[in-house]
């Protein structure tokens, strides 16, 4: 999907390409490796990319009101892309001093829970919520469109999550009612 979707821009195996004087940057930024965001950027969150895949990617062929990809296609590439190696964020641990309001898609630790790394970056998110909501008593919240996705169905990885890798879908063990409840607690 990835070569499919992506290859509108120029950037050889996702490493980005510069402009023609070099020092003045990139035309198309790198997704992984040195010159990329780093693994504490909000764009390494799954969720976060996703929503911003599906709203402007493929770069001249979609927008936000008029996306291209699915829910579904975003989210997998969102994945394959921060899958891959980039520049680490020193001091994370300082990011959330309170660790119970960490987002649940934040793809390092600690974190209040027992949930894995793997499970932080890929989901499923839904058993991480719930845990938050039964636990703490707090709502994690994320963006409507998003969480109804990814609550009607859990996405997991072949392969015991390797990347990159295929999935396959699982429909989750949630009510459309106890799913339109959630929705309406974050409208």
């Amino acid at each position: 999907m990835f070569i499919k979707e992506c290859s509108v821009c120029p950037c050889e195996n996702g490493k980005g390409q510069r402009l023609a004087n070099s020092a003045e940057g990139y035309q198309y930024p790198p997704l992984w490796g040195p010159d990329s965001y780093n693994n504490g950027a909000g764009m390494h969150r799954v969720i976060t990319a996703a929503q911003f895949i599906k709203g402007n990617m493929p770069f001249g062929q979609a927008t936000w009101d008029n996306p291209k990809l699915t829910y579904e296609e975003a989210y997998h590439l969102a994945g394959y892309i921060n899958s891959f190696e980039r520049p680490e964020k020193r001091s994370l641990e300082k990011d959330y001093p309170d660790l119970k309001l960490k987002p649940v898609s934040n793809p390092y630790g600690p974190w209040a829970d027992h949930f894995s790394a793997t499970q932080h970056k890929y989901g499923p998110y839904p058993p991480i919520m719930d845990y938050y909501q039964r636990e703490y008593g707090i709502t994690k919240k994320q963006m409507i469109r998003f969480l109804f996705f990814f609550y009607y169905y859990s996405l997991i990885p072949d392969s015991q999550f390797d990347f990159p890798g295929s999935y396959r879908r699982k429909k989750a063990q949630f009510s459309l009612r106890s799913v339109t409840i959630l929705l309406y607690e974050h409208l």
